[in-house]
């Protein structure tokens, strides 16, 4: 091959390289831009709330009311606080809720789960107006990290679920759950079958942020 021939073969190949080489980075470049926008956009809503849940609620087990801790559940009343411990579990595994604040009262907090206070939130209705309940008749098995709402035969209590299986010795699914205000006055486990009369539904994963307010 003639030198000049030789020369232009070179220059093309050069140019040839320099363009693969710039289509790789801007294709990296672009990969390194989304990888950021997912994990910027993943400490909240990323898929493992569930976990998150479970796991913050599980870390305040033995809490007895009042001590400071059972306190910033409640920022500082001293009240039935089953719901806030739903609440404060939510917000702290950053999956707050959003219903208007009050006076006493920020917009993390839902403290009461089913009764028709005006002005006060609970969260069967939160729930229900954000299209994630799901009551005992529709026959939903709850995921850990779901709440539990028990609202029947006089009673109004809740909880987390942490899992839903059916023991060796049982003829039926049971609920586990991690409850605030237990019976103990405590942060405790909890065990019920699917079937209990108390228990009315439950309040699901909501897979967008929540935008109801009230």
């Amino acid at each position: 091959m003639p030198q000049q021939n030789r020369k232009q073969y070179k220059i093309k190949n050069i140019k040839k390289f320099k363009l693969k080489l710039a289509i790789v980075g801007a294709l990296a470049f672009a990969l390194i831009g989304i990888l950021t926008l997912r994990l910027s956009n993943a400490a909240t809503y990323d898929g493992y709330q569930r976990l998150r849940i479970v796991q913050t609620a599980e870390k305040q087990l033995g809490n007895v009311e009042y001590n400071p801790q059972v306190m910033q559940y409640t920022e500082g009343n001293q009240e039935a606080w089953c719901a806030d411990f739903v609440s404060w579990v939510y917000r702290q595994a950053g999956y707050a809720f959003n219903a208007a604040p009050a006076a006493g009262r920020s917009s993390w907090r839902i403290p009461l789960v089913n009764d028709e206070v005006a002005g006060v939130p609970n969260l069967r209705s939160y729930f229900r107006k954000n299209g994630a309940y799901k009551t005992k008749e529709s026959l939903y098995i709850p995921a850990p990290g779901d709440v539990v709402i028990f609202a029947r035969q006089g009673r109004s209590h809740t909880g987390i679920v942490v899992r839903v299986e059916q023991p060796a010795n049982k003829n039926e699914k049971w609920i586990y759950t991690i409850e605030g205000n237990t019976d103990t006055n405590d942060v405790g486990r909890r065990a019920y079958p699917m079937s209990d009369g108390t228990i009315d539904g439950y309040g699901t994963i909501i897979n967008a942020p929540p935008t109801v307010k009230g």
